[in-house]
């Protein structure tokens, strides 16, 4: 069990420990009022039968003495013993007459139902309750309210959820800010939880019923720790500021009523679910969350014709985004990227831009790390040098660059630690400058047509932990020096690959390299 799950478990408990003391407290409390009353009603038939007794005693005396004179006397005598008698004083001793006594109704506590499935029994909202909530939601549906008119829209059964429940909950949101927060993530769950689209239809073919999510701990469940359902996480209000479902199982379409919560929201994990958001009305909501710090939503079905949707430029605050092997198809506009000036990382793999790498992203002030292998980009490497904080940039598998050389340049760019073009077909020498990348730890140029030595420069990059040159057409020996550094610490500096084969181009000494040439995993 997760640390979520048992401290949820543990509430539920509580709770409904709770509950049932309540219960049992209120029972007596009944019980103690039937049995009050139970005696007064047996008090007062005593009393009348009494009375009946002394009337008839009465009247016996009466019809013996043949008198009538001391009547009125004798009643009074007679109301001053029912006066007096204690079977029947109010139970507040005024002298006011005792109301008739009311029957109780039956105890109000229903047998305590235990929840079933994934999904808890909840108590129906009062007609008022069901009326101010709907006119929340109402207030912010981003379609006006025709979402509701078909009654299995996810809209219309998020509504049905929210008015089933008793709010405010005891969070430090106000009602308001709790109905539209609920109201958000119960679209969520009902828009990709089990819900078909056309990726669901090819992998699942014609099953009735297609799986739903992998884990949705708390979901729908209790709206008072609504900030440790499964993936959520909150500020310190209450307020959502982090979806993390990624490799969940999601499927259906992403729904826009996430935007309900862009004033607290800043991180958005979606990666690798079967969810498909077409064109601009599946993606350009996204460019309302403008309060987004992380948006990764790689490896799902987000598919937009016109290439990268241009609202993601609105995302000022993004620090990170990944929208890698999706089917954004179209090219690379830069001017989408030009004022995201907090970016440090971008990931963009799998791609169909076929397009140049643009300036406006070359030159962000903080992107530390590109993801752009596969991508279809093309032209020459030049913008590398223009990277200033530049650590890690992945450009392997794109053929546009065929024919392009490794820039000398790159030697300026200090803080490159990990730098692929493999299977690009890079031509000419490996530059000598490559020597200044003091921090340089993975080193990958093979699968293309480098030629010349091994510059004795690379003995510089005293870090490296993984150097692949095989599938080349250098020539020479790998470094002494560098061999050296490789032998000395074969634990971090795990792979060096070259031609070094029987007939090959390069040798290498004994115990340097770790493969060369068709038997390395590189050359595949």
């Amino acid at each position: 069990m997760s640390g979520y799950d048992g401290a949820y478990a543990e509430n539920q408990d509580q709770e409904m420990m709770g509950s049932i003391e309540e219960a049992e407290a209120e029972l007596s409390v009944v019980q103690g009022r039937q049995k009050s009353q139970g005696n007064r009603r047996r008090n007062i038939i005593i009393g009348v039968v009494l009375l009946c007794i002394v009337a008839v005693v009465i009247g016996v005396v009466v019809a013996t003495s043949g008198g009538s004179s001391s009547s009125s006397s004798n009643a009074g005598a007679v109301g001053d013993s029912v006066a007096n008698s204690p079977d029947d004083r109010t139970d507040d001793s005024t002298s006011s007459p005792a109301a008739s006594p009311t029957v109780p109704s039956s105890p109000s506590l229903s047998p305590m139902q235990m929840p079933t499935g994934d999904l808890p029994v909840t108590s129906a909202p009062t007609t008022e309750n069901a009326k101010i909530y709907g006119g929340i939601i109402r207030s912010v549906a981003r379609k006006g309210g025709a979402e509701f008119d078909d009654k299995e829209s996810y809209q219309s059964k998020a509504l049905a959820w929210v008015s089933t429940l008793d709010l405010p909950s005891g969070q430090k949101l106000t009602l308001q800010e709790e109905v539209v927060q609920l109201y958000a993530v119960a679209c969520i769950y009902y828009s990709t939880y089990a819900v078909r689209n056309g990726w669901t239809d090819v992998t699942y073919k014609d099953a009735a019923v297609i799986p739903g999510w992998f884990a949705n701990g708390g979901w729908l469940q209790k709206p008072s720790i609504v900030c440790f359902w499964y993936g959520l996480s909150c500020d310190s209000q209450g307020r959502i500021s982090a979806i993390k479902l990624d490799r969940n199982g999601l499927t259906g379409s992403f729904p826009d009523e996430v935007v309900l919560l862009k004033d607290s929201l800043k991180s958005i994990d979606l990666f690798k679910n079967t969810i498909h958001n077409r064109n601009d009305e599946g993606n350009s909501f996204l460019g309302e969350l403008t309060n987004l710090e992380e948006l990764f939503y790689g490896s799902t079905f987000f598919e937009h014709s016109g290439g990268i949707p241009t609202e993601l430029g609105l995302l000022t605050k993004l620090t990170q985004i990944d929208f890698s092997y999706t089917y954004y198809d179209g090219p690379l506009d830069g001017a989408i990227f030009k004022d995201l000036v907090e970016l440090q990382y971008l990931r963009i793999a799998g791609s169909s831009f076929d397009s140049t790498f643009p300036d406006e992203i070359a030159t962000l002030p903080k992107l530390e790390y590109v993801l752009a292998g596969n991508a279809m980009l093309k032209g020459d490497l030049s913008f590398i040098s223009k990277m200033p904080a530049i650590r890690e940039l992945w450009l392997d598998d794109n053929l546009g660059f065929a024919g392009s050389t490794i820039p000398t340049e790159i030697g300026t760019v200090s803080a490159l630690a990990s730098f692929s073009v493999a299977g690009c077909g890079i031509k000419g020498t490996i530059p000598t400058e490559i020597g200044n990348l003091r921090q340089m730890k993975q080193l990958w140029l093979y699968n293309n047509e480098l030629e010349g030595e091994i510059p004795e420069q690379i003995n510089m990059l005293f870090n490296l932990e993984n150097l692949q040159l095989e599938k080349n057409n250098l020539i020479g020996s790998i470094p002494n020096d560098l061999c050296d550094i490789r032998i000395g610490r074969p634990s971090t500096f795990t792979k060096l690959e070259a031609d070094c084969e029987e007939g090959g181009q390069v040798s290498c000494k004994e115990g340097c390299c770790t493969c060369c040439g068709a038997e390395c995993a590189g050359s595949d």
